[in-house]
């Protein structure tokens, strides 16, 4: 199997686990998507104790440390995709008001504005 399309499958699998399923409630897919984040969050923070170990030391390695960096922006990545997810995939559940308002509340979390999540 080409690597192209290994990358396919995982997406699709990927894709299919964070959809909404028919009939499910916003709450629930909020709190999918919530324990998902946490999860993510909890492995960032153990990627920036590993990348300050890193740099803690008297000759520190430049390249060690970039690709620490790296892997800490790609679990960034995973977890900003996750705030999307969640907005898209519970929009069929909710008024026009509610996604308007809905969607400023994930603005918000994306840029860190509130910690709640």
């Amino acid at each position: 199997m080409s690597f192209a399309l290994k990358i396919f499958f995982l997406f699709a699998i990927l894709l299919n686990s964070t959809l909404a399923q028919p009939g499910e409630s916003v709450e629930s897919i909020r709190a999918k998507f919530e324990r998902q984040r946490k999860e993510i969050s909890l492995r960032l923070r153990t990627q920036k104790i590993e990348l300050m170990k890193l740099m803690a030391v008297d000759q520190p390695d430049s390249d060690q440390c970039k690709r620490k960096l790296d892997q800490i922006l790609a679990t960034e990545r995973k977890r900003q995709y996750l705030f999307l997810d969640e907005m898209f995939a519970v929009k069929s559940g909710m008024t026009s008001e509610e996604w308007r308002d809905y969607r400023r509340s994930i603005i918000m979390m994306m840029m860190n504005k509130n910690k709640h999540r």
